[in-house]
């Protein structure tokens, strides 16, 4: 596995199907070191649809980094998880900035596909027009109720931005314009953050086997015997769960540290 020019590692990666209410693993999948981390999402699915297929059929929503934001993995998910959406931050991979001429308070279009005013501020996702096929983007500071009052932004801007506008302003862009963001389901709409906050219940898991359960560093070179430790510190992980719940005590679920020791 090649993390730089320089650093070069004899690795396999392990990609987790995790439950983020219980912060239970289901599932792991082993892969090359040098494997392509989108390529492992669709191998990770069938398992978990093979091993856990009552449980599969239920799923709506998948999580997952921005590394899997690509069309080919919304497919794949649809196609394993035919309920299943797949939710992913964006990637914006080598856009840059775009400037935007002839719209006053609006001086860019960042990487991400949102618009930024005057003051530096990336405009909130209020809505879209479906019929138009636009977004509507509006106020980060003023609007009442996705905007942050306390975002510094200079009278003069304000003035030239939102003509000191009470609820500042709102800009609409078509669609075609930011093809990074998911129409269907807008990465900034506040459904889709609630929703991927769960992310990070999903991180405390995998900082949980790294650091309690033996999960960083593995001494075998070969997938079979790297599968056989993914699985022992999964099985351990369920076990403390399963002592934590017999005795009522979800405290031993946060005790990796001191089982580490």
């Amino acid at each position: 596995m090649r993390k730089s020019n320089t650093v070069t590692y004899i690795a396999h990666k392990g990609t987790l199907i995790v439950d983020p209410v219980s912060e239970l693993p289901y599932t792991h999948y082993t892969a090359k070191g040098g494997e392509a981390d989108n390529l492992t999402l669709k191998p990770a699915l069938l398992k978990f649809k093979a091993e856990f297929p009552e449980i599969a059929a239920g799923v709506t929503i998948v999580e997952a980094d921005g590394i899997f934001d690509t069309d080919d993995c919304k497919q794949e998910t649809r196609t394993v998880l035919p309920k299943a959406q797949l939710y992913t931050p964006i990637n914006p991979r080598r856009r840059k900035s775009t400037p935007v001429e002839g719209v006053a308070g609006i001086k860019e279009i960042d990487p991400y596909g949102r618009p930024v005013c005057l003051s530096g501020h990336p405009l909130v996702l209020i809505g879209r027009d479906i019929k138009r096929g636009e977004y509507i983007w509006g106020c980060p500071c003023y609007h009442p109720r996705y905007g942050d009052e306390t975002l510094p932004c200079s009278e003069a801007n304000h003035v030239a931005c939102c003509n000191k506008a009470r609820y500042g302003r709102c800009y609409r862009i078509k669609r075609e314009m930011t093809p990074q963001i998911n129409w269907e389901n807008p990465q900034f709409a506040r459904r889709f953050i609630n929703i991927y906050n769960h992310r990070s219940a999903i991180e405390r898991v995998y900082s949980n086997l790294k650091e309690g359960y033996g999960y960083r560093r593995v001494h075998k070179r070969n997938r079979i015997n790297v599968d056989a430790h993914s699985d022992r510190c999964i099985l351990a992980m369920h076990m403390l769960a399963y002592f934590a719940c017999q005795e009522g005590k979800r405290e031993l679920m946060r005790s990796w540290s001191r089982m580490a020791a």
